[in-house]
């Protein structure tokens, strides 16, 4: 017998999947009560505390909610839609061409009056600015002399400290010393590919991808390799392992926790397998972490760097997406290939603005960052829950859908041949911005798909707007079939 993966997981991991497994079988059905904890505890012979647990990591998984004096009970669904199929991407590199189409949406996203749904940047009305800016008049008055000075990589030790505290939560121990500071997430992934390869070479993706890596596989004149994902679990390890068993890679870029577009997760037996594979094959991996304070919980949260005990998994992100994206501050650890990427640093930009690695140090050894995070999983649990029900009673009959565990992304795939691109510039023109799917993938793929970004707050008017993009949809879709 096949042994077990999730056998070396915590217990109350273990008690946790076996009533996922469970609710999603229908053993469950919504609005179900689940046994009480001392129940359930005797029938698993588990202590109440592994019972809570478990349940609470069901709850951030948006499986179950707690009803006071009331217990826990299976989460209501909206009419339920099935998940997208994993389109198979082509077998061959292809080059990227998705630029065009990605700067119309980003230039788009800018325009006044405009309700969004296709940008994944956070909103305002979501980020403590006024905490933010007391924290950079703190820096300014800290910072002596140092203005006079240019900065230098790897940046300010503070910062480089407090994210390798952070990053133990991902069950990484990162030498704070190796950690160098960039200009955010985007930079830290440039910075690794260029030491990872040269123009003409072939990186493998996950496929869908973020078009943001889309954009910088461009510009550094790579090929793109597009692996098949799952719209639950994300990157597909067996058809990784079969591509670079019979294709020339030089690197890997993934996101395993809340993958944009779809906000997959992998699962933790998987990262596991991942890792391995990378090791055995001598192939290197960036690994975009940026996402993994956005969920809780070590089945979602731990980083496959954390299985990884020989540097080919070089770990990247920053803080953009929970305390302030205008810092523009990221971090990576580039293991075997810290060298490398040091010096292209030092040689592309040089040090960042000390005065914003100070301000995200003191955000972040904050006890109030964890209430922070909280907040934010309440308030796009939120939303996606909106999101869900409005795009089940609106849009089309054969619509599906993801359901994530955390973030706020949606990932929609429509009925029939529905185009998205058709779509985007029919919600342009009513003021609503959506997200194409052939903006996620270098092949032109994903066309009757779409990416819809949940800002916050959540109102009135994101509802209506949702609302409408199914209408315009549906008579799209109608007008097809006349």
């Amino acid at each position: 017998m096949q042994e077990n993966p999730k056998r070396n997981q915590p217990l109350y991991l273990q008690l946790a999947h076996q009533i996922e497994s469970a609710i999603r079988l229908g053993t469950y059905a919504s609005g179900d009560r689940l046994p009480s904890l001392r129940k359930c505890a005797k029938e698993h012979a588990v202590s109440l505390s592994t019972v809570l647990e478990a349940y609470r990591n069901l709850e951030d998984a948006r499986l179950i909610e707690s009803r006071p004096k009331a217990g826990h009970y299976v989460a209501q669904r909206s009419r339920e839609l099935p998940e997208p199929e994993a389109s198979p991407p082509p077998a061959l590199s292809a080059a990227v061409e998705a630029a065009t189409l990605i700067e119309t949406m980003m230039y788009s996203a800018s325009a006044p009056n405009l309700v969004s749904f296709g940008s994944g940047y956070p909103s305002s009305g979501l980020m403590q600015s006024d905490k933010t800016r007391r924290a950079v008049l703190r820096a300014i008055q800290r910072s002596g002399t140092s203005l006079a000075r240019y900065p230098t990589p790897p940046g300010e030790d503070a910062l480089r400290k407090a994210i390798a505290r952070r990053t133990l939560a991902m069950g990484c121990t990162l030498d704070p010393r190796e950690i160098v500071l960039t200009t955010g997430t985007t930079e830290s992934v440039s910075l690794c590919l260029m030491a990872l390869s040269k123009p003409g070479d072939t990186i493998a993706v996950e496929s869908p991808t973020s078009f943001g890596f889309l954009r910088i596989l461009d510009a550094l004149g790579l090929r793109v390799l597009e692996i098949p994902a799952h719209p639950r679990d994300g990157l597909s390890v067996d058809a990784l392992a079969l591509a670079l068993r019979t294709c020339q890679v030089s690197a890997v870029l993934a996101t395993p926790t809340l993958s944009n577009p779809m906000g997959t997760c992998m699962p933790l037996a998987e990262r596991e397998r991942l890792a391995q594979l990378l090791a055995n094959h001598g192939v290197p991996m960036i690994e975009d972490v940026i996402y993994s304070d956005l969920v809780t919980g070590d089945a979602y949260s731990r980083a496959v760097r954390s299985f990884d005990a020989d540097g080919w998994v070089l770990p990247c992100g920053s803080y953009s997406k929970t305390i302030a994206p205008g810092l523009r501050v990221g971090w990576l650890h580039a293991g075997r290939f810290a060298a490398r990427v040091r010096m292209l640093k030092s040689a592309t930009s040089g040090g960042n603005c000390s005065l914003n690695e100070l301000a995200l140090a003191e955000l972040l050894t904050e006890s109030s960052y964890n209430r922070r995070l909280r907040q934010l999983h309440k308030a796009n649990s939120n939303s996606v829950g909106d999101a869900r029900r409005i795009i089940a009673r609106a849009f089309p009959t054969g619509t599906r859908m993801t359901d994530p565990v955390g973030g706020s992304m949606l990932w929609v795939e429509l009925p029939g041949k529905l185009d998205s691109l058709t779509l985007f510039k029919a919600c342009l023109e009513e003021q609503i911005l959506i997200a194409p799917g052939t903006m996620f993938s270098a092949s032109d793929t994903y066309r009757n798909c779409i990416r819809i970004s949940l800002p916050g707050p959540w109102s009135a008017e994101h509802r209506r707007a949702l609302e409408r993009v199914g209408e315009i949809a549906g008579q799209m879709l109608a007008d097809a079939q006349a």
